[in-house]
């Protein structure tokens, strides 16, 4: 079994030249949108620095790796320094947001992986709690603030930098760069070869009617590892890859588990049936709570932790914290903390009986 890290030691030698862009090089680039180049690559789409430059920049701080998201990021920025396939790409038009007011978490990034060739990265969740308040606005909201974001930012990577696009993400990402290239204009739609979603959420069925969509659907790959959950909420209509994973359920979302043999992965013909019973069961409960009691139960559960001063995942895992919220439950009125534990007692009544079923 092999992932990507095995495929930049086997390939990272060969350019693009010598071997053409491929489904696994998509995801590494869709990878470089987590890593933390915060005043290290130019916000300006005019202004470029090299990956293996940006990389050694990076390396040179003490408190890197305190920025990496997962685990195996750190061995993937050495790989990419040192990969004559990789190295000498450009980086440009980096733009990191954080905005608790809006409750938007966005970042982007473009690689010039060849003479005019681009690709769009758009960063997925991180781990502050603002991005997952945001992911699950999706489930109530029309559009989430990141999205439109991630529009603007694609019209304006267009408009600067003359050449054909490819566009790619992960996770809430993959959502980006499916919308992003759905609702930009006509004119730039012509402009984009292939739109890659890895493993993100879906929309609304009525989102796959627009004329963006129907314009767009046969340049759009999208990729789930075989037990997915993250990639199966809300609904796709376009036609979707199965990947094998050497990890167990969600933790398949990470995409270094992901398997591949050369430069393809490892498909499998169908989602496993655990993935198609979790996702049955969020869809039922969902279905069965209006958008104004979804709201309700996200909101109460935000401004708990909110209410503690927690801004990261990190931090909401730590004992002391956890406490505080439980603590902070005396302050949540009655009506609000009924729904919130009708709900959760609803999704487990759901998931025990399609998984007996």
């Amino acid at each position: 079994m092999s992932t990507i890290l095995d495929y930049l030691s086997w390939r990272g030698d060969l350019t693009l030249e010598q071997d053409e862009f491929n489904e696994i090089d998509a995801l590494i680039l869709a990878r470089l949108s987590y890593l933390p180049f915060d005043d290290i690559v130019p916000c300006s789409f005019l202004e470029k620095i090299t990956i293996k430059e940006a990389v050694e920049t990076l390396l040179t701080q003490e408190d890197y790796v305190s920025k990496l998201t997962w685990k195996y990021d750190q061995d993937l920025l050495i790989a990419l320094k040192d990969s004559r396939r990789f190295n000498s790409m450009y980086l440009s038009g980096y733009l990191n947001e954080i905005d608790s007011d809006q409750q938007k978490q966005f970042c982007a990034i473009t690689i010039t992986f060849s003479k005019n060739k681009h690709y769009v990265s758009f960063r997925g969740t991180d781990r502050t709690l603002v991005g997952w308040k945001e992911d699950f606005n999706m489930s109530f909201m029309d559009i989430v603030p990141s999205q439109q974001s991630s529009k603007d930012y694609l019209q304006r990577a267009i408009s600067s930098l003359r050449g054909r696009y490819i566009i790619g993400g992960h996770s809430k990402g993959g959502n980006l760069a499916m919308y992003a290239s759905i609702k930009v204009l006509k004119k730039y739609q012509s402009k984009i070869d292939f739109v890659y979603n890895f493993d993100g959420p879906g929309f609304e069925l009525s989102f796959f009617e627009s004329n963006g969509y129907l314009n767009m659907k046969d340049k759009i790959c999208t990729y789930l590892p075989e037990s997915s959950i993250v990639g199966m909420l809300l609904e796709h209509k376009e036609h979707f890859i199965v990947v094998q994973s050497d990890n167990n359920g969600i933790m398949q979302h990470d995409i270094y588990s992901w398997q591949l043999m050369n430069k393809a992965f490892i498909k499998k013909e169908q989602l496993s049936k655990e993935s198609q019973i979790i996702n049955e069961s969020i869809k039922e409960w969902t279905q069965s709570v209006d958008e104004a009691g979804r709201k309700q139960f996200i909101d109460t559960i935000y401004t708990l932790l909110s209410e503690t001063d927690v801004n990261t995942v990190e931090e909401f895992l730590s004992y002391k914290n956890i406490m505080k919220i439980v603590s902070s439950l005396k302050n949540v009125n009655e009506e609000d903390k009924k729904h919130v534990m009708d709900l959760l007692v609803s999704l487990v009544k759901i998931l025990s009986k399609n998984f007996v079923s």
